[in-house]
């Protein structure tokens, strides 16, 4: 079984890491939650998250990301990756939650 298999990396490992493509996001990902064709870049005062960028802001590079579309998922029947843990009184326990798909461009 090679180390991948194990999810480990030994020293002098190359590790791959992502650049381009389109990923999907919770919103956990996000300071600001962005709208569709908003460009992302890096939230300086939360680390490890993204904002939305505007040209007002001072803009004008493209950022690392667009998003490409978002939504909003709701499951009844138990927890997905994209669920929340909301009570819905009526109903008992909802799991809702908003996500993102971006085009990561590093």
């Amino acid at each position: 079984m090679d180390d991948l298999e194990l999810n480990a990396v030994k020293s002098g490992d190359a590790v791959p890491v992502l650049t381009r493509g389109v990923i999907t996001l919770d919103d956990g990902a996000f300071s600001t939650f962005p709208n569709v064709g908003d460009p992302l870049g890096v939230d300086i005062d939360n680390p490890g998250q993204m904002e939305p960028l505007s040209e007002e802001g001072g803009f004008t590079d493209g950022g690392v990301g667009l998003v490409l579309a978002t939504g909003e998922r709701v499951s009844d029947l138990g927890t997905d990756y994209f669920g929340g843990a909301t009570q819905d009184a009526t109903n008992g326990v909802t799991q809702t939650g908003k996500y993102a798909v971006i085009k990561l461009k590093l």
